[in-house]
């Protein structure tokens, strides 16, 4: 686990244990990275070449739907198990200054607060004209977890009776076809 700068109690997730090199790593991208380079006679999720374009995407993705969090994050605290939910709690109103219950929104602030969630995604659904996945447009690469692994956690979170899952499946539809094959939670 690595510690954020400036946080020192605070680590990053998604954490693994490969249990085949007992090599532990954390953060997405660099996973990612390790993954592909172990086993290379796999799909490679950063394929050559994109490196670069990997990580700017993951950064802009990150930078974009930012107004993601304030619909997520009370939703997310709801479902955790009691001691998940101490560690949530603690820590995300350390970041936030907030209580997590004044996080979530409603009414007019929430409509907004959507309608810009929406308007960034809507720079990054450019990039995906008539594709089901960024990179060659058929095999998902890094980038397409990213974005599918948000748009699929919203589901969860929000029902996918809901209106945002709606509005999300209108542009990320056909990356969800290309990524429900690896949605499998074991």
């Amino acid at each position: 686990m690595r510690r954020r700068t400036g946080e020192p109690s605070t680590y990053t997730v998604p954490f693994i244990v490969d249990p085949s090199t007992g090599v532990a790593i954390s953060e997405s991208f660099a996973i990612a990275k390790y993954l592909d380079d172990t086993y290379p006679d796999t799909p490679r999720l950063i394929p050559e070449g994109t490196e670069t374009l990997q990580a700017a995407y993951s950064t802009a993705w990150d930078s974009q739907t930012g107004a993601c969090t304030r619909f997520v994050m009370p939703k997310t605290f709801d479902i955790l198990n009691e001691a998940n939910q101490i560690f949530f709690r603690e820590s995300r109103e350390r970041i936030f200054g907030k209580k997590i219950e004044v996080l979530l929104l409603h009414g007019e602030e929430a409509k907004e607060l959507w309608a810009q969630y929406e308007f960034e995604l809507g720079k990054i659904a450019k990039c995906y004209p008539e594709k089901r996945c960024l990179g060659d447009g058929l095999s998902p690469s890094f980038v397409d977890f990213v974005a599918g692994g948000e748009i699929y956690w919203i589901g969860l979170l929000l029902g996918t009776d809901s209106e945002e899952w709606k509005a999300l499946t209108g542009w990320g539809g056909k990356l969800l076809e290309a990524l429900q094959k690896y949605a499998t939670i074991y």
